[in-house]
């Protein structure tokens, strides 16, 4: 099993959306069920947290320091300076007692891709949006989803990769980065019970498609073959992002939430934010 450290002792309930601030050299994460939003200072090791209004899915960096988050209640820009939360955008289209926005992250055209999920996991009314935050303008990109995880880009922005957690199945789709339009949808991998459900991914500058499953990390080729397994020592892995410095960090982040009652002794690092050496590089995050 490969050697992890720690980014921060706080234990997350179920921690998600690792993402690397270039510019700030600085990870965030959030916790959803904690309703949190994390910053942890590469150089100084400052760690930093901010409550949210809502539960937050997913954010993303705006070119002028603040973030849009996109919370149960819509979507925001949100100034950690202040920690004033402006709403943008529509409301949302799902029923908040039952659905949220979940995955979601912004591409290098300055648009925001986001996923809605069922959290009661009883029907597929969980959507792809694509929305402009310049204009305002939300669209329906995929419809009939349980779960929506695993959204990543290729090097290239020509193919969009996509999961829909209970059906343990990760597509690919072509896309048009200019227009959002995508077509060719395909089956890139279909899991097996042996390893897992697909969770939170991330593609590094080689075009490798990394993606949280069960107990481990998996990275697969362009074209759909599976290349490494990296086992990690925890059960619920969450999302995987690359960072650090030289964008050679993998940061997994994990759940501490529905585990066995030995979990505190088996699973010590469960609900914490990991970081490792997985022999990639990833690619700077887009700002909006």
């Amino acid at each position: 099993m490969i050697e992890t450290t720690t980014v921060f002792p706080y234990r997350m309930k179920l921690g998600e959306c690792p993402t690397w601030s270039a510019r700030e050299q600085a990870l965030y994460w959030i916790d959803i069920p904690g309703d949190g939003l994390f910053r942890r200072d590469w150089k100084t090791g400052e760690t930093r947290h901010w409550p949210m209004p809502a539960t937050i899915g997913s954010f993303g960096f705006f070119g002028d320091g603040t973030l849009l988050l996109a919370l149960r209640s819509g979507f925001v820009r949100f100034d950690l300076s202040t920690g004033a939360a402006t709403s943008i955008g529509p409301a949302p289209d799902y029923d908040p007692l039952f659905c949220r926005y979940n995955d979601g992250r912004a591409d290098r055209s300055g648009r925001f891709w986001v996923g809605s999920m069922n959290e009661r996991r009883s029907a597929p009314d969980g959507k792809l949006y694509r929305f402009d935050p310049a204009t305002g303008r939300l669209e329906t990109k995929i419809e009939g989803v349980t779960i929506s995880n695993g959204l990543a880009f290729s090097p290239d922005d020509r193919t969009l990769y996509f999961a829909d957690t209970v059906l343990k199945t990760v597509w690919a789709f072509d896309l048009d980065i200019a227009s959002g339009s995508l077509s060719n949808r395909r089956v890139f991998v279909q899991l097996d019970e042996t390893m897992g459900r697909p969770d939170g991914a991330a593609v590094d500058a080689e075009g490798g498609y990394w993606i949280a499953l069960i107990g481990k990390v998996a990275r697969y080729r362009p074209d759909g073959e599976l290349d490494r397994i990296v086992e990690l020592p925890v059960e619920r892995l969450t999302m995987c992002s690359f960072g650090g410095p030289d964008l050679a960090t993998l940061f997994v982040t994990s759940s501490s939430e529905n585990l066995r009652s030995d979990w505190r002794e088996t699973q010590p690092k469960a609900g914490l934010v990991l970081a490792l050496d997985a022999g990639a590089r990833g690619m700077p995050e887009p700002y909006l």
